[in-house]
């Protein structure tokens, strides 16, 4: 290989190699016997130095691209939490007037009205609507999984509940776990 009019090259010595530099050849005419001037230098510690800085600095820049996809997911999953306490909370104030009315015009009726069969079904969505909204506040809360118990599997099932309630005549939900979530 050539350098700057340097040749490097291996040679092994008791079992070792070393990486030698060897300049080119310098003549020394006008010298009182003329020759050649010929330098070599052992470069096997600086390479070798060279190696474990270029493996050293390749190992930094990965945890530094880990790390910074971890800090993106981190942040991610804050913003998430955020905007699960904003909804929660304001879900929770739609809930409470819905909760509100239906006592209200549940305890204005007589036993027995057909329409108090409907209230009582209100009451107990929006019941169901508090769980979640709960469920949520603890999560956007950051409070471990551990202490809540909370079930993804259950939450999911009470959303749906509520939202089919909600949705017109003819559109369907259906569960689907193998394709990644919900279809309408």
């Amino acid at each position: 290989v050539a350098r700057d009019k340097e040749t490097l090259f291996t040679i092994e010595s008791s079992g070792t190699e070393r990486i030698v530099s060897m300049s080119q050849p310098i003549g020394l005419a006008g010298a009182p016997r003329p020759g050649y001037l010929l330098l070599l230098r052992d470069e096997t510690e600086e390479r070798e130095a060279q190696r474990v800085l270029r493996r050293a600095r390749d190992d930094l820049e990965r945890e530094a691209r880990r790390r910074t996809a971890e800090l993106k997911r981190v942040q991610r999953l804050e913003a998430l939490g955020v905007l699960a306490g904003g909804i929660g909370h304001d879900f929770n104030n739609l809930l409470a007037a819905a909760m509100g009315f239906a006592t209200a015009g549940r305890d204005e009726l007589p036993e027995g009205h057909p329409v108090r069969d409907d209230l009582d079904e209100i009451l107990l969505a929006s019941r169901r609507g508090r769980e979640i909204v709960r469920q949520m506040l603890a999560f956007s809360d950051d409070v471990s999984s551990s202490d809540n118990g909370t079930d993804v599997a259950v939450v999911a099932d009470e959303a749906l509940k509520l939202l089919s309630v909600s949705c017109p005549a003819g559109v369907v939900i259906s569960r689907s776990w193998k394709k990644g979530g919900f279809r309408v």
